[in-house]
């Protein structure tokens, strides 16, 4: 199944309090970034409750915003709050 392999580090949004759980998963922490991440090579499905970063143009900027986005400045992206729903901001993924 290596259609569903992430070709790229894809970054997540994980609650201290499941950091174990996540790490056991195969996510892994960048301390310069402050952010767990699914790394390239791993199914990025597996980690989709924890999937909150948008991939976001900056002309779009506006748009996330005022969908209640909150820019990460450590990311230098836009970060969805954990009471929000992701699939909300799908052309963001």
């Amino acid at each position: 199944m290596s259609w569903r392999l992430a070709k790229e580090d894809i970054w997540l949004k994980v609650p201290f309090e499941e950091k174990d759980n996540a790490k056991n998963m195969g996510a892994k922490f960048d301390p310069e970034k402050k952010r767990w991440f699914c790394p390239r090579g791993e199914d990025p499905l597996s980690f989709r409750k924890y999937w909150r970063v948008l991939y976001c143009p900056y002309e779009k900027k506006n748009v996330v915003k005022q969908k209640g986005a909150i820019f990460d400045r450590n990311l230098k992206s836009w970060v969805i709050p954990d009471d929000y729903d992701f699939d909300k901001f799908t052309e963001f993924w």
